[in-house]
Order: structure tokens, then C-alpha cells, then sequence
């Protein structure tokens, strides 16, 4: 299976460089046409695999939530066929045929129907085998198609959208979707809803040029409280300066840091932030990019300090997450920042009264410098439609 898959993904991948027909050159001249025409289930499988591979400049910005909204219905639908072969069975050494028959014995299921993309779709009680010849894909469910088709699309639409100069209209369309929260959510409705978060996170951040409004729209997320799950659908690890990038930008990433470490409420957020934060404190030289250095605040040692004194979290987690990282970027710590690495250490409560006490008397200094950083950063932040605390 698993090398006739290979080869019907390599032949069709070829097929598809120059593929074209009378009904898709048509389709592609709208986006309502083009909408239509990938999602009607009497679109041939081929037609509708090239649509995906060369839509990806055709659909509107109006017609962006109908994208979105698909792809969370297709990811949420129960699954139709086993996973393509070879992708986990080697690794719990199984066979093909094992592999199949544990993935249809756990996907066993009472026969459903449920409207997916404005169709009602027949949900089987059982799901069928991968799809690995050419003709097993012509032959395919409508909704197995569409779960191949929508994200190539999306992947594609993200980056013709990632253009500098239409970001920002994908950003505010993403934005302007509504994800309605339940008064009293079930199961299925809270997979639903953590599915919209991550498209959303998606449509607001991925292909998106380096600039400052995406490290605003990353700031946005993490802060935005509405309800449990949206901060941690934030792609904070996105804060940080590549070879691509200005100092100006490393400057700005830093700054969105700042921010959020200082008004998330949320010790997970403020956890992965703060890692990054270190990372980017510690930046590795480059000859070639001279211009990234690396770059900390006392500002930033101080907003991670909220987290690392706050006694209502748990004592490992302060230590791992905020101690440590204050005790890589201090030039003097009280003890070195990886003394303690299991979370049952009979130290752990010394060590932590230990940092407050030192932290206490490094407080006086690092506000001073503080007070001289903060002109300077509002300045940033204010590019980044937010402010310093």
C-alpha cells in the first residue's frame, strides 16, 4: 500500500503541474464561480485537486469566512477513511493491514448525517480504506475529497493574502469572523470551537509579511480574553527576529513581548513568552546577520519578575518557567539557572525563597533602568497599537 500510495501521489503531483480543463478555466474566473465549483461534489476529483493547487489568487476577501468555516467542518466531521499508509504504523510496528484494522476498529461509529459546507452529508458507520490508486480517487466520497482539496487551498489562499500590501485585509476579515461561544457548551461543541481558534490563528498569522501589524495581531491573541481558549492559540513563539529581519523589527518583537508578559492572565502564555524572550536575550551571533543582536531589557527581567514572584502558582512552574529564565539573563543570579531539574527536589522551596529575597534587592536597580528604557519602548509599542505598563 504504502508504495503504490507513493507512486499515485507522485504521478498525480505531476498530473497536476499542467493539468486544465474547460470547466475549471472557467471556474477561475470569479470567486463565487470558483467557490462553487471545488465545492460541488459532481466536480471530478483531478478538477478539483488543480482548483486547489491554483485557486489560491481567485477568492475574494468577502468570500474568505466561507473558507475558513468549510475547513472547520471538514475538520470537525468524524473521519471517512484510515489515514494515509506508512504514516504511523512503523513506528508502533505494525503492519498496513494491522494499522487499517485498528484505525477502523476505533473509528466505529453510529451512521450519521450532518451538514458540511451547506450539503447534507451521510456520515458511514464505518470508515473506508485510504484512497492509494488514481482510480480509488475518482471513485472518492465527496467529503474525503474535500478534506484533501480545502487545505491546499487555504495554504495557498494564506500566502497570496501574505503579500504585504493585502495582509491587512486578511488580518480584518479574520477578525470580523464570529466564533459563537455556547452559553452551555458540549464536548462537540467545544472541538468546535477550539477548531475556529486555530483557523483563525492561522488566517491571521500564517504567510503573513514581518511587520508590525503581526506582531500586533500576535499581541491581540494572546490577550484577547473573551473566553479560555483564545490565548492559547497565540503564536508567541512567533515573537522573535530571523535573518530577514531589521533590528527595528528585533526591537518590536521584544516590545510585544513586554506587553504581554505584563497584562496576560495567563501563567501557561506568560510561560512560553518568557521562554522566547530568553532566547532572544541570548541571540546567537551571525556573521551574517550582524544586525540581530542580542537584545534584553530590564523592563522585560521585571515583567517576567511578576510571574516569578507570584506565590499562587505552583512552585515548579515559577521555578522552571520564570526563575530560571531571570537567572539566564541576570548577570549576577542567586544560583545557577538549570541547580534544580526535577520538580520533586527537596530544594525547591529554599531555592524559591532564595531568588525573592535576592530579587527583592535587584528590584530598585532594574526600575531605574527601567525608567530609562520606557521612552523609548512606548514608542515601539505604540507602533504596535498597544502600550508599556
Amino acid at each position: 500500500m504504502c508504495a503504490t500510495n507513493e507512486k499515485t501521489d507522485a504521478a498525480e503531483e505531476a498530473t497536476l503541474k499542467t493539468y486544465t480543463s474547460a470547466p475549471l478555466e472557467k471556474a477561475l474566473l470569479s470567486s463565487k464561480a470558483f467557490w462553487d465549483f471545488i465545492t460541488d461534489p459532481s466536480t471530478p476529483y483531478l478538477d478539483r485537486m488543480a482548483a486547489a493547487n491554483r485557486g489560491g489568487t481567485v477568492l475574494s476577501v468577502e468570500d474568505l469566512p466561507k473558507l475558513w468555516q468549510a475547513m472547520v467542518e471538514i475538520q470537525t466531521v468524524p473521519p471517512i477513511a484510515t489515514e494515509a499508509p506508512c504514516l504511523y504504523f512503523q513506528s508502533d510496528n505494525l503492519t498496513p493491514q494491522m494499522w487499517v484494522d485498528r484505525y477502523k476498529w476505533v473509528g466505529r461509529r453510529e451512521a450519521t448525517t450532518q451538514v458540511v459546507i451547506g450539503r447534507e452529508v451521510q456520515v458511514p458507520k464505518e470508515i473506508i480504506d485510504y484512497p492509494v490508486t488514481a482510480e480509488e480517487r475518482d471513485h472518492s466520497p465527496w467529503l474525503w475529497q474535500m478534506k484533501e482539496a480545502l487545505p491546499i487551498l487555504f495554504t495557498n489562499v494564506n500566502r497570496y493574502y501574505g503579500d504585504p500590501g493585502r495582509y491587512p485585509l486578511r488580518e480584518k476579515a479574520a477578525w470580523d469572523w464570529s466564533i459563537p461561544v455556547p452559553a452551555q457548551p458540549s464536548a462537540d461543541d467545544k472541538h468546535i470551537e477550539w477548531t475556529q481558534l486555530c483557523i483563525r490563528r492561522q488566517a491571521l498569522t500564517d504567510w503573513a509579511p514581518h511587520d508590525p501589524l503581526l506582531l500586533a495581531t500576535i499581541v491581540k491573541l494572546a490577550l484577547n480574553n473573551d473566553n479560555h481558549l483564545v490565548p492559547y492559540s497565540a503564536p508567541v513563539e512567533d515573537l522573535y527576529a530571523w535573518a530577514r529581519d531589521s533590528y527595528h523589527y528585533e526591537e518590536l518583537a521584544h516590545t510585544a513581548q513586554i506587553v504581554i508578559l505584563q497584562k496576560t492572565k495567563w501563567d501557561d502564555v506568560a510561560a512560553r513568552v518568557a521562554f522566547i524572550t530568553t532566547q532572544l536575550a541570548h541571540y546567537p551571533p551571525n556573521l551574517n546577520t550582524p544586525h540581530l543582536i542580542p537584545l534584553q531589557t530590564s523592563t522585560a527581567i521585571l515583567a517576567i519578575g511578576r510571574w516569578a514572584m507570584d506565590k499562587s502558582l505552583n512552585p515548579w512552574n515559577r521555578y522552571y518557567s520564570f526563575v530560571g529564565p531571570i537567572c539566564q539573563m541576570m548577570k549576577d543570579p542567586p544560583f545557577p539557572p538549570d541547580q534544580i531539574r526535577e520538580q520533586n527536589d527537596p530544594n525547591l522551596d529554599e531555592r524559591l525563597k532564595t531568588f525573592e529575597a535576592w530579587f527583592e534587592k535587584e528590584k530598585p536597580a532594574l526600575k531605574k533602568a527601567a525608567d530609562a528604557e520606557l521612552p523609548h519602548l512606548q514608542l515601539l509599542a505604540t507602533e504596535l497599537q498597544t502600550n508599556i505598563e
